[in-house]
């Protein structure tokens, strides 16, 4: 039977170490190439158009950075699409750094694909670590610093490319210069407004002149820039946000754990902040809570992968069901013809019908 039109299906796996899992990925910000956080603490760089694609090149932190292999928790593309950041566990009462690296750069000597290439820096300092018997990484998310609005540019300020956010478990979220010519300077914390003390940040995002953080809590922070205190959202019937994107200025798509998608609308003004513009309900009773966020070529479908390990397909205009991959992920990213679904057995490539 033919698929209908927008249908994802199985293009190639990629192929990962003996062992190894999918803990953190990202695409390039064109979309052609993803970066996979691995539970060994490589990070590898892939072509996900290739039919089982080897990496192009593999990332190793130094072995200073952890002493059992912690896995990589979080990768984030910076703006120049050339350079990157990432970081993982560290030991009791201990934060691990943050790595910069330049995605071009290979490895040294013969065989670049077998030996990884090592860090331009290590930043320390800023989050207080988790307690240790939580075994939770100190910085839980990334995000790139947004730009000013420019005069007379309608769609705001390119996003600085030498900055980049972090938050963190302790609640904090700092700000991060590449440029700094020691990895020892503290990072510069952000007093966005009032919030729960070690409220654990579980994702960051920013768009031109806001910050937007969800924390374990459930609340969805959208903080304003250009003046000092926050606008706070709060999702009813979700005792928490386990992930969300950032579509526009205006609005955002939640995943929560109350076994929903929800749509919200940013501008308080405009809309009441309890109220979703859209609530997507395919996976209730599949599982209790979504995890990985995407949407699709052509925001045509909003994707999601749930604890059963089923990735969900939501047509994004209607809000209906429109597909089932019975996949094992955790993470997702989108692609420019697709999604990149990561978790305990690797990682697959979906890719959408014409």
């Amino acid at each position: 039977m033919a698929q209908p039109p927008g249908a994802f299906s199985y293009r190639t796996t990629i192929p990962l170490a003996s062992k190894s899992a999918v803990t953190s990925l990202a695409a390039t910000l064109d979309q052609k190439y993803v970066l996979l956080g691995l539970s060994s603490g490589l990070i590898s760089l892939h072509n996900p158009a290739s039919p089982d694609p080897p990496p192009i090149r593999t990332y190793g932190h130094s072995p200073g950075f952890s002493r059992n292999n912690s896995p990589t928790t979080c990768v984030h593309i910076l703006p120049s699409n050339s350079h990157f950041v990432s970081t993982g566990l560290a030991g009791p009462h201990a934060s691990a750094p943050i790595c910069l690296w330049d995605v071009t750069r290979s490895g040294a000597g013969p065989g670049d694909r077998e030996t990884p290439v090592s860090a331009l820096n290590k930043f320390y300092g800023g989050h207080a670590p988790a307690p240790a018997a939580l075994y939770l990484p100190s910085v839980t998310a990334f995000a790139s610093f947004p730009g000013p609005k420019g005069a007379g540019n309608k769609g705001g300020g390119a996003q600085d490319p030498s900055l980049f956010l972090s938050g963190g478990f302790d609640g904090e979220i700092f700000v991060w210069d590449v440029r700094s010519p020691t990895s020892r300077v503290p990072p510069t914390a952000l007093t966005l407004g009032a919030s729960k003390p070690n409220d654990a940040i579980t994702q960051l995002s920013a768009s031109y002149d806001s910050i937007l953080a969800s924390t374990a809590s459930g609340d969805l922070h959208v903080y304003d820039m250009r003046r000092p205190g926050s606008r706070k959202l709060h999702v009813q019937s979700s005792p928490s946000i386990s992930n969300f994107l950032l579509l526009n200025e205006q609005t955002a798509l939640l995943s929560c754990m109350d076994s929903t998608l929800r749509l919200v609308a940013l501008d308080a003004e405009a809309n009441a902040p309890d109220e979703p513009l859209l609530t997507y309900r395919g996976h209730r009773g599949e599982t209790s809570s979504a995890l990985g966020l995407a949407v699709g070529p052509n925001s045509r479908h909003a994707l999601t992968c749930c604890e059963n390990g089923g990735v969900i397909v939501y047509d994004f205009v209607t809000g209906s069901k429109v597909q089932t991959l019975r996949e094992d992920g955790r993470l997702m990213c989108s692609l420019k013809d697709g999604v990149v679904v990561g978790g305990q057995t690797g990682a697959r490539v979906y890719a959408t019908s014409s």
